[in-house]
């Protein structure tokens, strides 16, 4: 009986890492998560993909789905120790290319990218003698990203601070803050390159008291630097190191950044809650996820342009994979009316019929995919709602 379990198993191992393999070959009529990004937005995670790669031929299998699932744009990597495999994983990906950090360290910091949305500038490293403040040098990125006619440019800086507890390794990755800060903005002040966006595996969350806290010299300055992190940071589902419950995989950028993610998003993504052998295969941290819009910003027609806020729309859940709840609240000289949800070309798609001055319609959309569309009342000048469908 002993061995017919052990053989029954080894069958089941053999079985999986098959599929897994045939799927990677090029088959595109599975998914083992859903799709994160969209034509219509800037995407750009940050990932710590632990001794990559942690499972050999494996984790690089497995990576090439997700990645090719997830449908974004650009991801900073960490911990990569197989130059070999990072460049099988991105041959893997039709139209994907990856960038490893110029200097040479046994946890690697790199960047995966799509080329069709995703141009890069050369690739630098900074601060590399300063081993006591930053064990892994920072990666310098130039990026242009370029969605449905809408282009995002900044610099962006891949990092992975020093890790674990402590009074000294606190005061590291404190001085690693103030090192970084500084040549940022002296950067920013010689008439250089406004837009910035740090990211990587920070290593400490963001609502530590001060006299433990490592981003002091960022969160002294909200004049100059926000932590996108912020918007999640007290839902303990937005994990990103999910074995201490601690959001330490992080997000900065310039007030100057900020200004164009107006309208977007961040959110830990829980894969493992899809693939349940994410934490074998692949990472002991989970991804996080930032979308700047895209194309939407583009939209300039006139029934949006001549739109005041009269009537509150809003929209749950944000983004949604399925049926959307409209929430509408309307004057009081107004009962009932046409909601009108329309693409992002500003093409009417569908109508729902709603009744009294508040309530909630549900929007079914089995017609449509994955995509950002808009919500506003017909005769009745009031802001869109804008609704994310991740099909």
């Amino acid at each position: 009986m002993i061995m017919t379990v052990k053989f029954y198993n080894k069958y089941l191992t053999l079985l999986r890492n098959a599929i897994i393999l045939i799927l990677c070959l090029g088959s595109t009529a599975f998914s083992i998560v859903d799709p994160q990004g969209s034509p219509w937005t800037h995407d750009i995670a940050t990932w710590n993909l632990q001794e990559f790669p942690l499972d050999g031929n494996r984790t690089v299998n497995t990576m090439t789905l997700l990645i090719r699932d997830l449908e974004i744009d650009l991801i900073a990597v960490q911990e990569i120790t197989s130059e070999n495999s990072f460049e099988t994983l991105a041959g893997n990906i039709d139209g994907w290319e990856g960038v490893l950090c110029p200097q040479d360290n046994a946890l690697q910091l790199g960047i995966l990218y799509n080329t069709e949305t995703v141009a890069i500038g050369p690739v630098s490293a900074i601060f590399q003698d300063d081993w006591y403040e930053f064990p892994r040098a920072p990666m310098i990125v130039p990026v242009t990203m370029m969605e449905m006619g809408d282009t995002l440019r900044f610099t962006l800086v891949v990092n992975h601070l020093k890790a674990l507890g402590g009074q000294e390794n606190i005061d590291r990755r404190r001085a690693a803050c103030e090192l970084l800060k500084s040549y940022i903005d002296s950067v920013r002040q010689g008439g250089g390159e406004e837009r910035w966006l740090i990211c990587g595996d920070l290593n400490d969350e963001l609502d530590v008291p001060e006299e433990w806290n490592s981003f002091n010299a960022f969160l002294h300055d909200p004049q100059g630097y926000i932590f996108l992190t912020e918007e999640i940071m007290d839902d303990r589902r937005q994990a990103s190191y999910p074995r201490s419950g601690s959001l330490i995989d992080h997000h900065l950028v310039t007030t100057q950044l900020r200004n164009e993610y107006t309208g977007g998003s961040i959110q830990t993504l829980r894969l493992g809650d899809e693939y349940p052998l994410y934490e074998q295969y692949v990472s002991d941290h989970r991804p996080v996820l930032v979308r700047f819009p895209g194309a939407v910003n583009s939209v300039n027609d006139e029934w949006r342009n001549s739109l005041p806020a009269e009537v509150n729309l809003s929209i749950y859940p944000l983004p949604s994979n399925g049926m959307v709840n409209i929430q509408f609240n309307l004057p009081k000289n107004r009962t009932g009316g046409l909601l009108r949800v329309r693409n992002v070309n500003g093409q009417i798609i569908d109508i729902l019929p709603v009744d009294g001055n508040f309530g909630v319609k549900t929007w079914e959309n089995e017609s449509v995919g994955t995509g950002i569309y808009f919500v506003d009342l017909q005769g009745l000048n009031s802001q869109p709602a804008k609704i994310i469908l991740l099909k």
